[in-house]
């Protein structure tokens, strides 16, 4: 019984590439794969904001290359189907048209490789070469022209030579070797230039070490072609039929590599619309959101108006007679009328600063006007805490009043909220150069460090919702901070447990 090996089934796979029909059928295969590329990367370069250039020089590579395999392709078909498929039996005027077309694609394949090469060296060789070579990149017709200008009569020549030499010295024209040699430097240019600026091209793709691979396997084939040429004469069999393979897998390599990168950028293309589809939708909601708030918001004022006026009236017994206990009752719901109507502005303000509704409206203003804080006298004495303005009288700001006073009032409130009895809170202000730095300090209980950080977040609390002692909605800081940044200032913090809390804010950009 006789066993079939892998080793025999390749050996087998190589004679026959090494036939005219086999070659035939390797040259229809690169043909279709070339042309698959090239319509991908066409493709792919009509609809690309970026990387164009790039693009560009893969796409007239490949295009050549397609050209040259099918024209080779069309030659062998000639000679397989008109009954010449044994090389040896070919009469010389064969012959020498074969020679040619070999001249022809050998050429036009080294021309194709060399932009090929330039398409995946394109983009980091714009940003790190001289403006020689940058200049040179971007002229990619005329360079294409050049070129084949060049090439052109060359290949005539060539062509002329070939046809008109004897049979022997035709077919292994010493051009071959040359152009073999030059596919070898091509080939490891850029294996060595990706190689020693790995770093910048895996930062465009990662695929590029698959690049390097199919440059490889590329140059394998005319090295072994010149080895061939230049120490067997072109003679050895062995050789010829060892160098087939390699260039059909180096083509299924190429294939594999643009593939991969289109690939990732059309999967990149189904996220981005998927993520702009949610965003919208996540917009939608959002402004939905807001629009209940904003009128579930002002159809809330209404009744809440009402029950701190008529609270109001009770306790001040205008309403008739009241006892102690129910002018406590009142002053109660007054209070908390008051608590509500302040998270309803702070939710309304909230959505307004979200949506850049609210625009600031800049003046001349005296700081320690602006600073004022008779408001809180009244709940300083209460807590027994010292409050004081430092800020001297004259200093001037250019703010929105109406919207800093809000500012101070919610760190001021803030600072009496978390300072114990006896404590301080003190407001001041200074000059750094064209800017306005006003400081809000306090020696209340201070705040621990890991909660610093989400300090100025929507509904964000210091304290446990279901501990805390003090109230608040947690959106003071939050709408300072955007009231903050539409002056085009900051506003940080400083604390430390047990010793206290210092807001610092900076506006920029006074007149003196």
């Amino acid at each position: 019984m006789t066993v079939i090996t892998i080793i025999d089934v390749y050996h087998g796979v190589n004679r026959f590439l090494g036939t005219t029909s086999g070659e035939l059928t390797k040259n229809a295969f690169e043909l279709i794969l070339f042309t698959l590329v090239t319509y991908m990367v066409a493709s792919e370069w009509m609809r690309a904001r970026q990387n164009r250039e790039k693009l560009q020089w893969l796409m007239w590579g490949f295009a050549f290359l397609s050209i040259t395999k099918l024209l080779t392709t069309l030659a062998l078909s000639f000679l397989v189907f008109g009954g010449f498929d044994n090389p040896l039996l070919w009469p010389d005027q064969i012959a020498r048209l074969f020679a040619c077309v070999m001249i022809f694609d050998t050429t036009f394949e080294l021309f194709a490789i060399g932009l090929i090469a330039l398409g995946f060296l394109q983009p980091v060789l714009i940003k790190k070469s001289n403006k020689f070579i940058k200049e040179f990149l971007l002229v990619r017709r005329r360079i294409i022209l050049s070129m084949l200008i060049i090439c052109i009569p060359l290949l005539i020549i060539l062509l002329i030579g070939v046809y008109n030499a004897p049979r022997i010295f035709g077919m292994y024209w010493p051009a071959f070797f040359w152009f073999n040699i030059v596919k070898i430097v091509v080939a490891w240019s850029t294996i060595i230039y990706i190689s020693s600026n790995r770093s910048s091209f895996l930062a465009l793709s990662r695929y590029y070490p698959n690049v390097i691979q199919a440059m490889v396997v590329y140059s394998l084939t005319p090295l072994i072609q010149a080895i061939n040429q230049h120490f067997f004469y072109h003679q050895n069999a062995a050789l010829l039929v060892l160098a087939k393979p390699f260039p059909f897998i180096a083509v299924l390599l190429f294939t594999r590599v643009i593939y991969l990168q289109i690939a990732d950028k059309a999967a990149l293309y189904d996220e981005l619309a998927s993520a702009q589809a949610k965003y919208i939708h996540e917009k939608e909601l959002s402004d939905m959101k807001d629009d209940f708030i904003s009128v579930v918001s002002h159809e809330l004022k209404t009744p809440i108006t009402s029950i701190s006026l008529w609270g109001s009236l009770m306790g001040s017994g205008r309403l008739g007679k009241v006892t102690a206990k129910q002018k406590e009752a009142c002053a109660i719901i007054k209070n908390e009328s008051f608590r509500l109507a302040q998270l309803i502005n702070d939710v309304l303000d909230l959505s307004k600063l979200d949506k850049g509704k609210i625009a600031i409206k800049i003046e001349h203003a005296d700081l320690r006007e602006v600073c004022n804080l008779d408001s809180f006298k009244a709940m300083a004495d209460e807590k027994k805490i010292e409050i004081l303005n430092e800020i001297h009288t004259g200093m001037t700001v250019e703010v929105d009043p109406d919207r800093f006073k809000q500012v101070i009032y919610n760190l001021v409130s803030n600072a009496l909220k978390f300072t114990e009895p006896g404590g301080r809170v003190i407001v001041s202000a200074s000059r750094r150069g064209t800017d306005t730095v006003v400081t809000v300090s306090d020696n209340g209980i201070g705040i621990p460090s890991d909660k610093l950080d989400g300090l100025f977040t929507k509904f964000y609390q210091i304290e446990n919702h279901l501990t805390r002692k003090s109230g608040g909605t947690g959106l003071g800081l939050a709408i300072s901070k955007q009231i903050i940044d539409l002056h085009g200032g900051t506003i940080l913090v400083e604390s430390a447990l047990g010793k206290g809390t210092t807001f610092t804010i900076r506006i920029p950009g006074i007149k003196k």
